[in-house]
């Protein structure tokens, strides 16, 4: 048996038993230190609930056997940063927006795969703009790149190198 299915069926497994566990509400003391509030199968998040680190929210949304998976808020109160949307598998993915407010402003409205920037999105800063194809975090395919002046070009991409193609006056 090969290790991917061996995994596939310890993950049914221990779905098998969550799902045979009673949802109830609660609060846990999570094993990073942080404090889970919200619906729990046995000790685990599971539903919907909030999770704080040194009593300030941190994550209110969906979890699926204690990982955040659903819809749900992030925020990284220390460094101003913010996601709104999707998680599969504790991770964004899906369509999201990440708002990074410290110092080099930006943000980020599109797909997520697996953490990073994926697919369609736009990002914007307050000197230049990209909206396009993302592709493991890196701009790909064809985009549209915006200066603080207001001047586009639109670009094409690869693995995140950058060639001009046309000028839009």
């Amino acid at each position: 048996m090969g290790h991917r299915m061996l995994k596939f069926i310890i993950s049914l497994a221990a779905l098998l038993v969550a799902l045979t566990t009673q949802v109830h509400a609660g609060m846990v003391t999570l094993p990073d230190g942080s404090i889970y509030v919200g619906e729990l199968q046995g000790s685990v998040p599971n539903g919907f609930g909030t999770v704080y680190v040194d009593d300030a929210e941190a994550y209110t949304g969906d979890w699926l056997l204690g990982k955040k998976s659903g819809f749900g808020r992030e925020i990284t109160s220390s460094s101003g940063q913010s996601y709104l949307g999707d998680f599969v598998d504790g991770l964004r993915h899906g369509f999201g927006r990440y708002r990074y407010n410290s110092g080099d402003d930006f943000i980020y409205i599109g797909g997520y795969r697996q953490g990073r920037f994926h697919g369609f999105g736009k990002y914007e800063t307050p000197s230049i703009g990209y909206e396009g194809g993302w592709y493991e975090h890196k701009k790909h395919g064809t985009g549209k790149l915006t200066n603080s002046l207001g001047r586009s070009d639109w670009t094409q991409h690869q693995n995140g190198n950058r060639k001009i193609f046309s000028e839009i006056f």
